[in-house]
């Protein structure tokens, strides 16, 4: 019965005297600084929530937003409870002034617990921003590094292609002249690299010259590995002519070879040109 009468009074003044005549000390000065005042906080209260709900609506991503959404109800009920409070002095409506407060609490202490739950998180923020700002310099900085890998492959690239085409120059001229260059290394009798050979021993069955055994036979490849122990001891230059294993042109080949300042696991390498002549033509006839 109390609760329905509660219900059904919740508007009415019955029972209550405005505030003015509570009390003997109320005088018109202190009553409108009340009453002004509540005014006041009541306009405040009630831009905050309205700012920050239209902050909310047009900044969906932003996180904790429900936590938002509470502040926005704590702050309006606040501004609504001054508002009503300050018509208590007109109109003594004590039972919803109650109600509002008892919604004012209520929403506040909503608002308590999602700040409790949200706390944890809200401090790691600085954290993570300084993560974030690590993982982004990180990333600016391997972009800068990716850049200056693209410039430097693509002069090595642009370099790679003109000493191709130098070589392919070279080649087409070797082949030519009839001249073939290599680097052999005299304690194996093994070519190390070698240019020009691929057209020059096709009618000699070799298509891989891979040591002077394969052409000059067992003495001639002796030959000139014991000519080139003279370019340990200062000799420029070793000069030789030796004939073509094998061959039923009866030709023969010219080497001229020189020590050369690369080594391979500490083996000496001789670099040298080669063409291949008649043996009448063998002395006189330069080499390239």
């Amino acid at each position: 019965m109390e609760l329905n009468d509660f219900v059904t009074d919740l508007f009415s003044t019955k029972g209550f005297p405005p505030r003015w005549n509570c009390g003997t000390g109320w005088t018109q000065p202190l009553g409108w600084l009340h009453i002004l005042s509540d005014w006041a906080i009541f306009g405040a209260y009630s831009a905050i929530p309205l700012t920050l709900a239209l902050f909310l609506r047009r900044r969906r991503d932003i996180p904790f937003s429900a936590t938002g959404w509470l502040f926005v109800a704590f702050i309006l009920s606040c501004g609504l409870t001054h508002l009503v409070d300050s018509i208590m002095f007109y109109r003594p409506a004590y039972r919803i002034l109650g109600v509002m407060k008892f919604i004012t609490a209520t929403i506040s202490w909503m608002t308590v617990i999602s700040l409790v739950k949200i706390m944890p998180t809200v401090l790691s923020v600085p954290v993570l921003q300084r993560q974030n700002a690590d993982m982004k310099n990180s990333m600016e900085s391997n972009l800068r590094e990716a850049r200056s890998f693209e410039r430097v492959r693509d002069q090595l690239e642009a370099k790679n292609a003109e000493l191709m085409r130098q070589l392919l120059h070279l080649q087409s001229a070797f082949e030519a002249t009839g001249v073939f260059a290599a680097q052999w290394e005299p304690g194996s009798d093994q070519l190390v690299w070698q240019m020009g050979t691929e057209k020059q021993f096709a009618d000699l069955g070799i298509p891989v010259l891979t040591s002077w055994a394969q052409l000059l036979g067992e003495a001639g490849a002796r030959t000139l590995r014991d000519a080139t122990i003279g370019l340990r001891v200062g000799v420029p230059v070793v000069d030789l002519t030796l004939p073509i294993n094998s061959d039923r042109a009866g030709r023969s080949l010219r080497i001229v070879s020189s020590l050369t300042s690369s080594e391979a696991e500490g083996a000496t390498m001789v670099t040298c040109m080669a063409r291949m002549v008649s043996v009448s033509s063998a002395p006189s006839n330069p080499l390239i």
